[in-house]
């Protein structure tokens, strides 16, 4: 459905605007939803990687579904472009066991320069809610990843901390 909303096959701007809404709310909270049950108050902000099932991996590792949220970031404006931080927030802390290291290795250099280039264009950083939940994807983004194994990504490891290093000062 992000798809067809992203690709304009849905036309008519009321429909849009409430299928883009209930589509990106319904997306979040699946993405949410704590399959371990371990979360008894699910108001609390943790900043831990994500337990998705196993039968998600090749939905959460999929290329086109990362590329999905990244180009529906640089279409909407907030309010929704914030719920599309905060799906891309949960997809990139996916618990490191479910992939394999050659694939997580893939799935990391195409976050890293996903997020370069949203820091790059400087798009929504003008409203706070968009500068707040990218800040925690930054933050999740590291908590579930190790140092070196970023560094190991030369070019665009080098990228991403300057980049990094850029937004956090001009925020």
């Amino acid at each position: 459905m992000l798809q067809k909303i992203i690709s304009k096959e849905i036309t008519a701007a009321d429909k849009l605007d409430r299928f883009a809404d209930f589509t990106l709310k319904a997306l979040r909270n699946c993405l949410q939803f704590d399959f371990l049950g371990i979360n008894p108050d699910e108001s609390t902000e943790d900043i831990s990687s994500v337990q998705f099932p196993t039968s998600w991996k090749d939905t959460v590792a999929d290329p086109d579904v990362l590329k999905t949220f990244y180009e529906a970031y640089f279409i909407f404006d907030a309010p929704y472009s914030t719920i599309v931080l905060e799906c891309f927030s949960m997809m990139i802390s996916a618990r490191r066991t479910l992939f394999l290291q050659s694939e997580k290795l893939k799935y990391n250099s195409w976050i890293l320069g996903a997020l370069s280039g949203i820091m790059r264009s400087g798009r929504g950083f003008d409203d706070n809610s968009n500068i707040h939940e990218f800040c925690r994807v930054l933050s999740r983004f590291k908590w579930v990843n190790q140092t070196p194994e970023l560094m190991d990504m030369k070019d665009l490891f080098k990228e991403w901390i300057d980049l990094t290093a850029k937004f956090t000062q001009d925020i």
